[in-house]
Order: structure tokens, then sequence, then C-alpha cells
């Protein structure tokens, strides 16, 4: 299995470069499943749900951030599944559903 990992994807030239290269580096490498570290895609600040969306888009299979990810409400109110959220965060927290552990 091929795992390719994008670190530190931010504002638009992240968004740019990940939008031009991804498609080229999976035909070449034959890349089974994608990473990408966007806790700055927005803005170079947080994560909002449109960019997390339109990374998937892209063909990332996972995104992932620390807590700068929670920058940006409208990922909060309305999590995206593909999104990690990091483990380390307190109960109750984003991206947790009630009653699950972290």
């Amino acid at each position: 299995m091929k795992l390719l990992y994008v670190a530190e994807l931010v504002g638009k030239a992240g968004l740019y470069a990940l939008k031009k290269a991804l498609p080229e580096l999976n035909r070449r490498e034959h890349i089974d499943f994608t990473v990408v570290c966007a806790g700055g895609a927005t803005g170079g600040n947080g994560l909002g749900r449109n960019h997390a969306g339109y990374i998937r888009k892209l063909g990332a299979d996972a995104i992932t951030a620390g807590d700068c990810c929670f920058y940006k409400k409208d990922l909060v109110e309305n999590w995206v599944p593909a999104v990690v959220r990091p483990v380390n965060l307190g109960r109750p927290c984003m991206g947790q559903k009630p009653g699950h552990p972290p």
C-alpha cells in the first residue's frame, strides 16, 4: 500500500498546488491513500467546511489538523467526517459523537 502525506497545506497557494500536483502524483506513483494536513487551508488560519469538501474532491482520503481546524465555525457546526480530529481534545468536543470514547 502506498500512502501519500501532504504536510501543511496553507491558503490559496496550497490548494492550487494540491489541485495541480495530486492527479499526476497519483497516476505516476499509484498512490492508494492520501492524507492532507490542512489546518491552515482557509486563509492560512483554520479549515472551513467548504475547503474540507474541496480538498476531498481533489482526492484526499483523509484530512488532518490540530486544534486550529476549529477556528472556523462552519466546520465546528457541521463536521466533515473525513477530517480526523485530534484524539487529545477534551470531552465533549467537535467531531466526537456523544457517548463515544475519544
